[in-house]
């Protein structure tokens, strides 16, 4: 599966945008994670989690220390979520549709930015949670 859908290509071709769309298909897109690519998602004090579950859009805003989102994987990565006001209305569309949107932006000089696509899940398992006093769950996301 291509990152452009029939949408995007129709109005690529209109405004003279596919050959920078099928660049940027080339050259950016990537299945697995690069050292670079940890480094971006390691070191981020926040992200946004975008989901959809059929005409519900939803974001939630993620935050924490840098290595609070971690590479867990060669296409996976892991968060703790702390539940916040506990009302789980992201984490819940998670478990409706996995499917998910994360814009990671360093927020320095280089304004470096990276779109991670993928498939998340979400785990309450008291073993995997030990040592992150305070979280609710795990989601890992496989890009």
């Amino acid at each position: 599966m291509g990152m452009f859908h029939e949408g995007n290509r129709a109005l690529q071709d209109k405004f003279d945008g596919r050959r920078l769309a099928d660049s940027l298909e080339r050259n950016r897109r990537h299945a697995t994670f690069t050292d670079a690519d940890r480094s971006v998602i390691e070191m981020a004090p926040l992200f946004f989690l975008a989901m959809a579950n059929g005409e519900t859009v939803d974001y939630s805003f993620k935050g924490g220390m840098p290595s609070f989102v971690w590479v867990a994987g060669e296409s996976t990565f892991s968060f703790h979520d702390y539940g916040g006001k506990s009302i789980c209305e992201g984490l819940g569309n998670i478990m409706q549709s996995s499917s998910v949107g994360l814009p990671f932006i360093r927020f320095d000089s280089s304004s470096e930015r990276m779109r991670i696509n993928g498939a998340a899940s979400i785990d309450d398992d008291p073993a995997r949670l030990a040592g992150s006093e305070g979280a609710m769950m795990l989601v890992d996301v496989m890009a």
